[in-house]
């Protein structure tokens, strides 16, 4: 039978939430519950080599593997995020723009007019010492599809190269930032050395995905704990139960029983 993992998006961990940045921002409570949730349902968190390595036959994966990932490496979730991992004895996937470590996300000011701060070299390396996997997000943040290919090859190639001198190890893992893609950017990944890449594309990933095509579900600030076991039963073929509202009350009575039916059953047969 074909294994499906849920590698689930986060950017954003905070306490205080702006609203221009809801979709890629959540808050401790939440990713707390959220934690609790996969541990609940008996996920086990994996990183991409276990992946690479259960891909090429070396190894098994848990019977329900998960992956969890943080684009863009903001300071709030080392604060927040990453004790509730440590926590649950989970580990996770770190993605770094190197151009702004240390700085604040410059890249979402002309679309949103705010900014945060991003972690620095420091911390990225105490996160790759205690276990945490650090992967690339290109040097400044581009849409890598809307660049000319030689700033695209320049984008991944320095990126991975600071990080592998800064961390003094190899560095074979990508997120394509804002998930912008097409067949040049993929070309360009391999080409660059990189052995996966993650987009934004949502469902879960197989065997017979592209490694350097992988998709992710994205968890955001609408994200409620329904929707969050919604979206890992369903393989992240649902969207947010603030479509709800527009359900009758009957309807949302006869969810909520198929609700509890779809728990019932992940954990009876976790």
């Amino acid at each position: 039978m074909e294994t499906a993992i849920p590698i689930l998006m986060y950017h954003q961990v905070t306490p205080n939430v702006d609203a221009k940045f809801i979709y890629c921002s959540i808050t401790p409570r939440m990713f707390s519950d959220q934690m609790s949730i996969l541990k609940r349902l008996r996920f086990t968190p994996i990183n991409l080599t276990q992946y690479e390595e259960y891909l090429s036959g070396r190894s098994k994966l848990p019977k329900k593997p998960v992956i969890i990932t943080f684009d863009d490496c903001y300071q709030e979730c080392i604060d927040y995020a990453v004790p509730i991992l440590k926590e649950n004895g989970f580990t996770a996937v770190f993605y770094v723009p190197t151009d702004y470590v240390g700085k604040k996300s410059h890249w979402i000011v002309p679309e949103l007019g705010v900014e945060f701060p991003l972690i620095n070299w420091e911390t990225i390396k105490r996160l790759d010492l205690e276990g945490y996997q650090i992967g690339s997000h290109s040097l400044s943040h581009p849409h890598l599809a809307e660049i000319e290919p030689t700033e695209c090859f320049d984008e991944l190639k320095k990126s991975r190269e600071i990080l592998e001198e800064k961390l003094g190890h190899e560095v074979v893992h990508l997120a394509y930032p804002y998930g912008s893609f097409n067949e040049t950017v993929r070309e360009l990944a391999e080409e660059t050395g990189y052995r996966t890449a993650c987009t934004t594309e949502e469902w879960f990933c197989r065997e017979k995905d592209d490694a350097l095509l992988l998709p992710r579900i994205n968890i955001m600030g609408y994200t409620s704990n329904i929707d969050f076991i919604l979206k890992l039963h369903f393989e992240g073929k649902y969207n947010t139960t603030r479509e709800w509202k527009r359900f009758t009350r009957r309807k949302i009575r006869g969810a909520g029983r198929l609700l509890r039916r779809i728990i019932d059953n992940i954990v009876n047969n976790g």
